[in-house]
């Protein structure tokens, strides 16, 4: 699924020339504009990034001589209404799009459980005096990868699962259900840990460590167990992009050990 965001202008139209003259308020007939689209493959991303506006976003454009005309090489600028506003000179233009401002920013969003992150580029996109010039940027998936939580027949009465490395994170069980995604850097190894109750017993695992799936995967730790106490997990990434891969361990109720 592909969703397509768009800047617009203050003009209805840009086709004609006589649409890019002072009276429009900002356009400059000696001056070039961009128009911005970015499309992204949302099929991993938050809500929250589905629902963005590219106005919500982050660019710099550079000249052909490298030099920054919109944000700066070490930090983006929040897109807005500024950029299609922003007169050019006639020219050459580089311009580099992303979700948030630096490239590690998404890390501590949603209180440290981070975000999807995209990002993508169009270079060479040549802008003229007078005229508006549409820059369509493709950043397809994620750069990062999310890891969730799941609960499959879990007849205890806590559950959490702590994750030590590569950040500390603390996912709670509520209602049958574990609300969060946490988002990783591709291939992360990440280091969990288990600790649940079950017939007013509370037992925590063995720290477990295994691989996330690359750029734009979804990996699903699913925790379920039987009336005796035994918990089973099963860690499964797949998606559209990659050949998905499934692991299955047995934690002993009593020891809190991989069986």
């Amino acid at each position: 699924m592909k969703k397509l965001f768009t800047i617009a202008l203050a003009v209805a139209a840009f086709v004609s020339f006589n649409a890019c003259t002072s009276e429009d308020g900002y356009l400059d007939k000696n001056k070039g504009y961009i128009k911005l689209g970015v499309t992204i493959d949302d099929a991993i991303a938050t809500r929250a990034t589905q629902n963005a506006n590219v106005a919500e976003w982050y660019a710099v454009v550079t000249n052909g001589d490298g030099d920054p005309v919109f944000g700066t090489v070490a930090a983006k600028a929040l897109i807005g209404t500024t950029l299609g506003t922003t007169p050019l000179a006639a020219g050459s233009y580089n311009v580099a799009v992303s979700n948030f401002a630096d490239d590690d920013d998404w890390l501590t969003a949603n209180d440290g459980f981070g975000a999807a992150y995209y990002e993508g580029n169009a270079s060479n996109q040549a802008v003229t005096a007078g005229n508006t010039t549409n820059v369509a940027i493709e950043c397809g998936m994620a750069k990062n990868a999310k890891f969730s939580i799941a609960s499959a027949g879990f007849s205890g009465t806590a559950l959490t699962v702590n994750v030590s490395a590569p950040r500390t994170l603390t996912f709670d069980k509520a209602n049958s259900t574990i609300d969060n995604d946490a988002f990783f850097a591709a291939s992360a190894e990440l280091t969990y840990t288990i600790t649940y109750t079950i017939n007013g017993i509370t037992k925590t695992s063995a720290a477990k460590t295994f691989t996330l799936g690359g750029a734009g995967s979804a990996s699903v730790l699913t925790i379920a167990s039987n009336s005796n106490g035994t918990i089973s997990v099963t860690i499964t990434y797949d998606d559209e992009y990659t050949t998905g891969e499934t692991s299955t361990i047995t934690i002993d109720a009593a020891t809190g050990n991989e069986v």
